[in-house]
């Protein structure tokens, strides 16, 4: 009866745990699947034109994902990404582009949209995905 009553403890924190695990590798690999082409196409058109796109083609039908919005803005792009199954709370994560004035090299950075999401924003936005 002890050996269960451990098992059963242990297994409390565990299963926890592991599911923390199994979101978050939903969230990086719909991310690395999405944010990708998004990326390209915001670089190329800045450097084509000198200007953000004002409208990108979004990856349609991803796994996690329940929406990716993307407005232009005065001082670069942003775009949203609401996730979907992952978890019980809902999960947004906000990126922004932004050139860089003597450069026009873009930057990302990025932040949780929900206080769920915090566990899920990648540590260095700027090169994610790679």
């Amino acid at each position: 009866l002890v050996v269960i009553g451990i098992i059963g403890i242990l297994a409390g924190f565990a299963i926890p745990s592991y599911q923390e695990y199994v979101n978050k590798t939903k969230v990086t690999s719909a991310l690395s699947t999405a944010l990708g082409p998004i990326k390209l196409e915001i670089e190329k058109t800045y450097l084509k034109t000198g200007d953000y796109p004002q409208e990108i083609l979004t990856p349609s039908k991803l796994d996690y994902i329940d929406s990716i919005r993307y407005t232009k803005g005065s001082g670069g792009a942003k775009i949203v990404f609401t996730f979907k199954n992952v978890g019980k709370d809902k999960i947004i994560i906000n990126y922004t582009a932004k050139a860089e004035d003597d450069t026009g090299e873009i930057s990302y950075t990025c932040q949780a949209g929900t206080k769920a999401a915090n566990v899920y924003v990648p540590p260095k936005c700027d090169n994610y995905p790679g």
